[in-house]
């Protein structure tokens, strides 16, 4: 799975090792490895660990940030 999407408002997504977790009121709604993913798209009002952008950065995963309208606001390469 090179690409994933979060889509959940009000999800969070932080790390645990080298997995991505997203969570929203304390139930797990997704993870991947980071070795598996090669693009992230953030949708709406998904939050993200400071430990989770950097292990996506460490690791070259592209992320995009985007409104709920699809406007593309900052991209992390």
């Amino acid at each position: 799975m090179p690409f994933a999407y979060v889509t959940e408002p009000g999800a969070s997504l932080r790390c645990r090792g080298q997995t991505l977790i997203v969570e929203k009121d304390r139930q797990q709604l997704a993870e991947w490895e980071i070795i598996h993913l090669e693009s992230l798209v953030l949708i709406g009002t998904v939050h993200i660990t400071t430990p989770a952008m950097k292990l996506l950065l460490k690791h070259g995963v592209e992320t995009a940030f985007v409104t709920t309208y699809g406007k593309l606001l900052v991209q992390l390469t």
